[in-house]
């Protein structure tokens, strides 16, 4: 009896597959959750996790295609995550717990019912620091409009280097610093140099705390801290630390930073190294050659402290967040809070019942 509800489930499941093979080449034209065309999106992915003999490989290439239009659509992962989650490797009864991105925002609409107030809130740092900003603990100003320019003035009077970012900006593209000797221009000159190049947040340096400095000196390597604020209470779901690459400037895992997870309890580092782009584990930082496993984040109990009174300042029900923290030598710093980003680590892929275990 077992043996024929086994049959039938498989028979279900490839009947699945195959309607979206017929339709492929719809499927593939339209847009997906993350605004990319789907196409598109498959071969950025197929770029990023095939190697060179499988892309040369066109009867895997339409194998792989067809089941990554399946799991977009049966299990929401797009093509990055069907590399990433391992749903290419992994059994249907694996793919179902999978927590996507996808996945979570649509808890968050559907069930916590978050509107567009919510997903902005996190997307406009604007609005963010609005809300935020005695936890960020630097100076910032935005370039947004002219009554931004005597702000502006006055921050670039005060700060010879500062940092710029794009308001709406991901995954720390367009952001640099500016030194006041190397743009040999005046503070509203500046001003109307970045006004024309679009929407800015502007803020002081963060001078990271020496013993994080040591780890990699040219970024500010940053914890990022998963917390859930529900009728449970709150709780830090996931825990890790950022690390830049010798020279980068950002600590940014989807270039080329580097991340390791940190336990809950002790603030010890408790893997290897993951470099996400490629996907490659570290014994050691592959630039600096220093041991990360072990290392002790200085101050992790202030910081538990501080990313609950953050997450409770949210002025409207925002049950998850994945947060980013610098610490300096006078203490924690916010640096910024994100409306998606579960899952960070391949060896450490975040389940749905553990998501929604947060939740009554």
């Amino acid at each position: 009896m077992n043996n024929f509800f086994e049959k039938i489930s498989i028979y279900m499941t490839l009947l699945s597959k195959y309607k979206y093979i017929w339709g492929k080449k719809k499927y593939l034209s339209q847009t997906i959750w993350t605004g990319e065309i789907f196409n598109e999106a498959i071969d950025n992915a197929f770029s990023r996790y095939l190697t060179s003999s499988e892309l040369k490989d066109v009867s895997l290439k339409n194998k792989l295609i067809n089941d990554v239009i399946y799991c977009y659509y049966k299990y929401d992962a797009i093509p990055n995550e069907y590399f990433f989650l391992n749903f290419r490797n992994s059994s249907e009864i694996i793919r179902k717990n999978i927590a996507t991105n996808k996945f979570r925002d649509h808890v968050m609409i559907n069930q916590v019912g978050l509107g567009n107030e919510g997903f902005e809130f996190f997307k406009n740092k604007y609005n963010c620091y609005s809300y935020l900003k005695k936890y960020f603990k630097r100076d910032i100003c935005f370039i947004k409009n002219d009554v931004d320019k005597n702000y502006f003035i006055d921050f670039y009077t005060k700060h010879y280097s500062f940092i710029v970012k794009p308001l709406m900006g991901l995954r720390s593209i367009g952001i640099h610093i500016i030194n006041r000797d190397d743009y040999c221009g005046s503070a509203e000159e500046c001003y109307q140099f970045l006004k024309n190049q679009g929407d800015w947040i502007v803020e002081e340096l963060i001078e990271q705390h020496n013993e994080l400095s040591l780890l990699n000196q040219s970024s500010v390597n940053t914890i990022r801290i998963i917390s859930f604020l529900t009728s449970k209470g709150f709780n830090v779901f996931k825990a890790y630390m950022k690390i830049g690459r010798e020279g980068d400037l950002t600590d940014d895992v989807n270039g080329e930073g580097l991340n390791v997870i940190i336990d809950i309890k002790t603030g010890k580092i408790i893997s290897d190294i993951l470099e996400h782009k490629s996907n490659k584990h570290y014994g050691k930082h592959p630039d600096n050659g220093i041991t990360l496993r072990d290392f002790q984040i200085p101050m992790w109990n202030e910081l538990l402290i501080f990313v609950e009174e953050v997450h409770r300042a949210i002025p409207f029900y925002y049950p998850q967040v994945s947060w980013d923290f610098a610490l300096t030598n006078s203490g924690w710093v916010l640096v910024e809070g994100n409306w998606g980003s579960l899952t960070f680590r391949d060896d450490d892929i975040i389940k749905k019942d553990e998501f929604m275990s947060f939740f009554d």
